[in-house]
């Protein structure tokens, strides 16, 4: 339950400070800094509080983390232009129909009404 709170809070810190930061610096400029800030903080977590590198999980989560980079840097282009509200709109309904095609395609899995 902390974990999906923490989750939601840092996304709209991150889409408000983003944001802020994508027309100040630039989208890739901004987007690479954030990436980095969160590995080292992610990095910290995981080899205080979890198993580091030898968790059973942790290819699954390096395919997901290079996936979210491709879509973070849309969303960092995207700032800029669209805006905050517009450009997180988008990436959310993009992700619902992203995640039931790769669930399709995944494991067979079909949407019904």
């Amino acid at each position: 339950m902390l974990a999906a709170l923490l989750t939601t809070v840092l996304w709209a810190v991150s889409a408000v400070s983003g944001s802020r930061s994508a027309r100040l610096v630039g989208g890739t400029e901004a987007n690479f800094w954030r990436l980095v800030f969160a590995t080292a903080l992610l990095g910290v977590w995981a080899h205080s509080f979890g198993q580091g590198l030898d968790g059973v999980s942790f290819p699954l989560f390096l395919c997901s983390g290079i996936v979210g980079v491709g879509a973070d840097f849309f969303l960092f282009q995207s700032y800029p232009l669209l805006g905050a509200r517009l450009t997180l709109l988008i990436i959310q309904c993009g992700a619902a129909l992203t995640g039931a095609a790769m669930e399709w395609l995944w494991q067979g899995t079909r949407l019904t009404g």
